[in-house]
């Protein structure tokens, strides 16, 4: 099997066939150069990446019901000491269904505008869907912001 039929194999194999369609539609040196980056690409590995990001996030680091924002509050305190940052903008958290952390989030957030030692206002913007609440969770984590 040569590199070319080894590579067709590995789209197949990662359900890439629309980049096979589109390798026939191309000619010459596009088609070339599209194989050569498709050799350098570990779909392995990306395939990993990709099932690492439906994991569900662990707030709870041990059975002590320490959260990691708690465990790490110190370190949180300190960075926001040593820089002028006053927005902090956290998105992508939409994919895990879980408003959960909005709540420990918003805690942290609390805990750095009351901290003497920060001594200003540190802002935090959600970027999510939409849809990501319900109408009573919209306007419950509404109402406490």
């Amino acid at each position: 099997m040569d590199k070319n039929e080894e590579i067709l194999q590995l789209l197949k194999e990662y359900n890439q066939e629309h980049i096979i369609e589109l390798l026939n539609k191309l000619e010459g040196n596009q088609k070339e150069e599209l194989l050569e980056q498709l050799k350098n690409i570990d779909f392995h590995q990306i395939s990993e990446l990709y099932e690492n990001t439906k994991k569900e996030i662990e707030l709870k680091e041990n059975k002590e019901d320490t959260s990691v924002f708690n465990k790490h509050m110190d370190e949180i305190v300190y960075f926001f000491e040593v820089t002028d940052y006053n927005v902090v903008i956290i998105e992508d958290l939409d994919r895990f269904d879980n408003t959960d952390i909005f709540l420990k989030l918003r805690e942290v957030n609390q805990l750095l505008n009351q901290s003497n030692s920060v001594g200003r206002k540190v802002t935090f913007i959600y970027a999510v869907k939409d849809d990501m609440f319900f109408d009573e969770e919209r306007s419950l984590i509404i109402s406490q912001l």
